[in-house]
């Protein structure tokens, strides 16, 4: 397995359910990055703008895991806002929603999104979706050594 604590992981999700299940996916599949956790996108935005590839204070973000339902707003104004900054457009950003409209998923394509998970209302379901991320997203794709 390659070494996963290269970048940390920031994940954009209000409820505090879906954090605690992805951050114990997370650990049973033995994830080391740090899982770095905004409750809203204003402060989300606030913390990206504050990182940088040549901090380790505040290191850029290997991922971003947004949910779109946030209680400041709509999550896609977040994606478009990571999206048109220079220095952001390169992260991945996997949306982790409940919605399933396909409306909804083809504008966050649209505005860049690597990839579009629905949180499922199934514990299994979900733990197998936690598991299907960890492996493509962080073993193969992301926080791999050499990746930007």
């Amino acid at each position: 397995m390659k070494d996963l604590t290269a970048r940390p992981i920031l994940m954009v999700e209000d409820m505090d359910f879906d954090f605690e299940m992805t951050q114990r996916g997370f650990r049973r599949m033995g994830v080391q990055a740090p899982l770095i956790r905004h409750t809203n996108a204003a402060s989300a935005a606030g913390f990206l703008s504050n990182v940088s590839v040549d901090s380790s204070a505040s290191p850029l973000p290997g991922i971003v895991i947004l949910d779109l339902n946030l209680p400041d707003g709509d999550g896609r104004e977040l994606l478009s806002h990571i999206k048109r900054d220079d220095s952001l457009k390169d992260i991945p950003v996997v949306v982790w929603s409940a919605s399933n409209d396909p409306t909804v998923i083809a504008e966050c394509y649209r505005e860049g999104a690597s990839s579009y998970i629905c949180k499922a209302s199934d514990q299994q379901v979900a733990e197998n979706a936690i598991q299907q991320f960890v492996l493509y997203w962080l073993k193969t794709v992301t926080l791999s050594p050499g990746n930007p």
